[in-house]
C-alpha cells in the first residue's frame, strides 16, 4: 500500500457546514474503504492555508486519484495530494539516487 498526504481547503460549501466535520470522520473512513483506501489520520488546521491534512493508504495512484476526485466532486473541499514515504521507504529512495 502506498501512503498519501492530502492537503484540503474547504470550499464555501465546506465552510458553511464546518460544524459537522468532526462527526463525519467515521463516514469518511467507510466511504474511503469502498475505494480500497484507508483514512489513517485527519488533522484539522482551520487557521492555515489548508483546513485539513489527511493521511491515507491506497493500493495505487489511480485508485487514490479516483477517490479524491470523487470527494472533490461532492463540493465541500478542494485538495492537493502527494505520495508520502515512511523512513524505510525514504532510505530506499535515497539509495536509488546514488
Amino acid at each position: 500500500m502506498t501512503l498519501y498526504v492530502a492537503l484540503a481547503e474547504w470550499t464555501e460549501q465546506g465552510v458553511r457546514n464546518f460544524w459537522d466535520t468532526a462527526d463525519r470522520v467515521e463516514e469518511a473512513k467507510t466511504f474511503a474503504s469502498q475505494f480500497g483506501v484507508q483514512l489513517l489520520d485527519l488533522i484539522w488546521t482551520p487557521g492555515g492555508q489548508y483546513h485539513m491534512i489527511g493521511i491515507f493508504e491506497a493500493p495505487d495512484d489511480a485508485t487514490f486519484t479516483a477517490y479524491m476526485l470523487t470527494i472533490e466532486s461532492m463540493g465541500g473541499v478542494r485538495a492537493t495530494w502527494t505520495p508520502g514515504y515512511r523512513l524505510d521507504e525514504m532510505r530506499e529512495v535515497i539509495s536509488k539516487s546514488r
